[in-house]
């Protein structure tokens, strides 16, 4: 069985949605849940993904370190850890470091992401890294998901004010 956690319900109802159109016999359970208090038994999964979402254990300039030291346990014996993580191919301007925040130090680099799972004790199988149409249009999905919910929820302020921040 699969098991996915998000905090967003809207994620999580698209995410069914797509495992209905590709195969309604897959054993995944989508679970609302925040993952730093989701609790997994530990030795217990055989696959661990965590797509771009190493911010869900915890935000700063260790968020990275600190996802895999806690994704890390939860693998059974010579399970699997499948992890996408943004980086800074440069250093970040002054105005996009504002809107960023500190979660992504410009030392983060993809390098930089690789070399931490080794030294955390991970036996990296393969690292890529995603082209300008790939990134351009992971970002700008976002931007539509901004855009809909702000749409179909326009008293929820929270969608507002994520709407403000894409914008």
């Amino acid at each position: 069985m699969g098991l996915e956690t998000d905090s967003s319900s809207e994620n999580l109802l698209e995410a069914n949605r797509r495992v209905a159109i590709r195969d309604s016999s897959l054993n995944v359970q989508f679970v609302e849940a925040d993952a730093r208090s989701f609790h997994v038994e530990p030795d217990s999964m055989h696959l661990v993904m965590c797509m771009g979402a190493s911010h869900a254990f915890g935000l700063g300039a260790n968020a990275y370190n600190n996802a895999l030291e806690q994704i890390m346990p939860l693998l059974a014996p010579g399970g699997s850890l499948l992890i996408a993580e943004g980086y800074m191919k440069q250093p970040a301007t002054s105005e996009y470091r504002k809107l960023l925040g500190e979660t992504m130090p410009d030392e983060m680099t993809h390098s930089a992401n690789v070399t931490t799972g080794k030294q955390l004790g991970l036996i990296p199988m393969a690292a890529w890294t995603s082209g300008e149409d790939e990134w351009d249009d992971f970002e700008w999905s976002h931007q539509r998901i901004a855009e809909r919910r702000a749409e179909e929820n326009p008293d929820d302020l929270e969608a507002a004010s994520a709407l403000k921040r894409r914008r």
